[in-house]
């Protein structure tokens, strides 16, 4: 089973990061991002990445960078390798040429080969694209419901503890029936979305060389101007 989820339990950007979990024997290409304004010349892309149980095939886990004239075409530029086996939080970088023609770049984040019962992880975090030292592409790949939801659940929460303080009798104050009552409720709305939240799939157009391109899309920060 392939499959691409935000986690809240391991990032470096708070509140999530991107996790790809491929507990299959072929390459996962979980996610993916079109239609980066570029120029000629070369962009740094930059990615922290943390895996797990990685197989060697065709070099594991990576960041690969495709390259289009009219966004319908896409053209194999490059990889950050982001490599194989275990290995906690680190960052990843590389550069790549962009020829004469191109104009737009898709980023392309692949999870190396797995076993069942044994998935390759590959968790990707703070993606970053520069071009001439400034900054084009940004993701951290976050997902605020659960904050949200905890925002919303601390003051319901706070109010049902005040209320509470009838039922309770002299045990329990207003300010503390509040004060537990909003814990509560934060509470709740936290653990509605701690953990694993699943990002949705969407079909992707064209293909890497190294397999075909079926990956998830999340939201994107897109920096132009």
């Amino acid at each position: 089973m392939k499959k691409a989820e935000f986690d809240f339990l391991s990032y470096t950007n708070f509140p999530s990061s991107l996790k790809l979990d491929n507990d299959e024997s072929t390459l996962y290409w979980g996610w993916w991002q079109s239609n980066i304004p570029v120029k000629l010349g070369a962009v740094t892309v930059q990615v922290s990445a943390r895996k797990e149980n990685v197989l060697p095939l065709e070099g594991g886990s990576r960041v690969v960078v495709e390259g289009s004239s009219d966004g319908v075409t896409w053209k194999w530029l490059g990889y950050v390798d982001v490599g194989v086996g275990s290995f906690g939080w680190k960052t990843y970088s590389g550069n790549i040429t962009i020829p004469s023609g191109i104009v737009l770049l898709r980023v392309v984040l692949r999870d190396g080969a797995g076993l069942m019962g044994k998935p390759a992880i590959t968790w990707f975090d703070g993606l970053r694209v520069y071009q001439d030292d400034e900054l084009i592409y940004a993701n951290d790949f976050s997902n605020w419901d659960p904050m949200i939801g905890a925002g919303i659940g601390a003051p319901i929460g706070g109010v049902a503890g005040y209320l509470l303080k009838e039922p309770l009798g002299p045990m329990v104050s207003e300010a503390v029936g509040a004060v537990l009552g909003g814990a509560l409720g934060g509470g709740v709305g936290l653990l509605t979305g701690m953990g694993i939240i699943p990002v949705p799939q969407i079909p992707g157009l064209g293909a890497a060389p190294e397999g075909p391109v079926a990956p998830a899309r999340l939201g994107k920060y897109l920096i132009t101007g």
